[in-house]
């Protein structure tokens, strides 16, 4: 099944909430502000980043032409 509009705006939502919440924690302790941050920490952080965009670019690549709204259903769609 093609990703859809839906489920693409859940992951990036997924990946917003996601990179909110590290930015946040990164922030709680205003002595750790200017110290590198921990390689561990980095590397946990992008790899859920990219096993997310993974998966939607394995959604998105399942999609076949057959999958895709034509000109005139999202013109019918629009109209109603």
């Amino acid at each position: 099944m093609a990703i859809t509009y839906a489920q693409f705006s859940m992951q990036a939502s997924y990946l917003a909430s996601r990179a909110s919440s590290w930015s946040g924690d990164c922030l709680t302790l205003p002595e750790n502000l200017q110290k590198p941050m921990r390689e561990g920490s980095v590397a946990r952080f992008t790899d859920m980043l990219r096993e997310t965009a993974d998966m939607i670019d394995r959604m998105h690549e399942e999609t076949t032409d057959d999958d895709l709204p034509t000109a005139e259903d999202v013109r019918g769609i629009m109209a109603t």
